[in-house]
């Protein structure tokens, strides 16, 4: 290589930059403005075959770096030799400019460590292979492939991957995606896999999997999601499977989930939902299953559950609930269970459940209430049983008079004599 052009150097000087790797750029700097002698002791040509450059990269220091130049545009594929050590592929590393390239072949680059953000986004690539014992790859950045065109990735070997990245598999084209081995993934970021066209997605071999990111699968069409082999799962984020096309969800394998976010299924098609194998749950969410298909729903092994959060399983069609073994529940919100189907409410084990929220049970169709054991049992807001015909109600275990706000507006709550009234 005897000349560089303006737009190499500056790749080139961003590539660095947005690298961890200060010692190179320092280095670079030490050069001055001889770049050519230091790239040319570091770079792997790009070979040229019939005038045409097959490979309109170079490897400089491990990092690999596009070219902008008009005779690198009609290039199709790219295949970084071994021997180039290639670690980081940087941000924005293939520009829309290059917009003949369908095939990047990275199997031979075993040293790669991360992919960069933006890296593939919307570039013309449907081919892309990663080295075929990817142990090194740590980190997918965020936009990595974001509305490519790639409808295969395979992340199987992938040992080592730790993070996939905001809007990292955002509106691309994947159908399918092996995550079976990535034994150390500990984040999916927001947005990772947002609209696509996934049908299922194992993860039942990422033990050490912490976080799915807010809007993580949002209006993604997969139908099976295996969560089972997560035990280290703390938070499924806000719209993390909005308008999901899920109808089963099993979380029994995952004890150290502590937060499903606000509208996590909001409009989903789940039937069915297994929670009983969550003891660490602390939080669900506002409006969390909100329109879900529910019928049934244990939440009595969340023995650590304290909010249930606003319309958080409104307009379901939930026909009993099980909250027996909530011991930490305090709260009820706002519409909670409203327009459900609710003909059973077990609340036995509810110590230390204070208030029920206003509409929380609004036009269910209860009969039976037994708070004897809600012995915190504070207050119950305005309309919180409204439409439910109750025959049957238990307050004697509160230890204090149960304020009911607007109990005038009540229908049908039986034994006022056990209330307290507010001055409205």
């Amino acid at each position: 290589m005897n000349h560089l052009s303006d737009e190499l150097l500056f790749v080139v000087k961003s590539a660095f930059l947005s690298t961890p790797n200060r010692a190179t750029l320092n280095r670079l700097r030490a050069v001055g403005n001889d770049w050519t002698e230091i790239l040319d002791d570091n770079t792997f040509n790009n070979r040229t075959v019939r005038y045409v450059s097959e490979r309109p990269y170079d490897v400089v220091f491990g990092v690999l770096v596009a070219r902008f130049s008009a005779s690198d545009r009609t290039a199709t594929t790219i295949k970084p030799p071994r021997e180039a050590g290639l670690r980081v592929i940087p941000d924005a590393a293939f520009p829309q400019s290059f917009d003949l390239i369908a095939s990047v072949d990275l199997s031979l680059c075993d040293t790669l460590v991360s992919v960069g953000a933006r890296a593939f986004q919307t570039a013309p690539i449907t081919s892309l292979l990663l080295p075929a014992s990817p142990q090194n790859l740590v980190s997918i950045g965020d936009s990595a492939f974001q509305n490519a065109p790639l409808t295969t990735l395979e992340l199987s070997g992938c040992t080592a991957l730790e993070t996939i990245g905001d809007l990292a598999f955002c509106s691309s084209n994947l159908t399918t995606l092996n995550l079976t081995t990535c034994l150390a993934l500990k984040t999916i970021g927001a947005f990772a896999f947002s609209a696509q066209l996934l049908t299922e997605l194992d993860l039942t071999r990422c033990p050490a999997l912490v976080t799915i990111g807010g809007n993580a699968f949002d209006e993604a069409r997969l139908t099976t999601l295996d969560l089972r082999g997560c035990p280290a799962l703390e938070t499924i984020g806000g719209t993390a499977f909005d308008e999901s096309r899920l109808t089963t969800l099993d979380l029994r394998g995952c004890p150290a989930l502590v937060t499903i976010g606000h509208r996590a299924f909001l409009n989903s098609r789940l039937t069915t939902l297994e929670l009983s194998g969550c003891p660490a749950l602390v939080t669900i969410g506002n409006r969390a299953f909100l329109n879900s298909r529910l019928t049934t729903l244990n939440l009595s092994g969340c023995s650590a559950l304290e909010n249930i959060g606003i319309q958080a399983f409104g307009e379901s069609r939930l026909t009993t609930l099980d909250l027996s073994r909530c011991a930490a529940l305090q709260r009820v919100g706002i519409d909670a269970f409203r327009h459900s189907d609710l003909t059973a409410l077990d609340l036995t084990g509810c110590v230390a459940l204070r208030r029920i929220c206003s509409n929380a049970f609004f036009n269910c169709r209860l009969t039976t209430l037994d708070f004897s054991n809600c012995v915190a049992l504070e207050r119950i807001e305005a309309n919180a049983f409204r439409g439910s015909v109750i025959t049957e109600l238990n307050l004697s275990g509160c230890l204090s008079p149960v304020v009911v706000v607007n109990v005038r507006e009540e229908e049908n709550i039986l034994a006022p004599a056990l209330y307290s009234f507010p001055d409205m």
